[in-house]
């Protein structure tokens, strides 16, 4: 269940350097040990990998409306959020309560997932 969460999480992230234009989100999506690991990183439950406590580093500054998005990072990103919004709502609501208690970044992040 929380494995998918880290899609967002990692996604997100993802939004902030371009070397990861070409990431394999399948291939992530489809691991439950590479989504179980992303997960106890981002919720501090386990360790991190460099790349994995990088992105978790990035997640919050990246979590808005996408402006510094690549246009294949903006469709990774609202992809994977849209899975998780609508099919495992609890963990979006764990990651959340990490990194936006307020919700105001989520706001302008709603808005950005909304866009066509």
């Amino acid at each position: 269940m929380q494995r998918r969460v880290a899609v967002v999480v990692l996604l997100a992230a993802l939004v902030l350097a371009d070397k990861y234009d070409n990431i394999d989100i399948e291939s992530i999506l489809r691991s439950d040990r590479l989504m179980n690991n992303y997960m106890k990183c981002f919720l501090d439950t386990g360790p991190c990998t460099s790349q994995a406590y990088d992105l978790k580093r990035d997640f919050p500054e990246a979590m808005s409306d996408c402006s510094s998005c690549t246009d294949e990072q903006k469709k990774l990103v609202k992809k994977a959020s849209r899975y998780l919004i609508k099919e495992r709502p609890e963990q979006w609501k764990m990651i959340l309560d990490k990194y936006d208690p307020d919700r105001t970044r989520s706001v302008k992040f709603n808005k950005f997932l909304n866009e066509e």
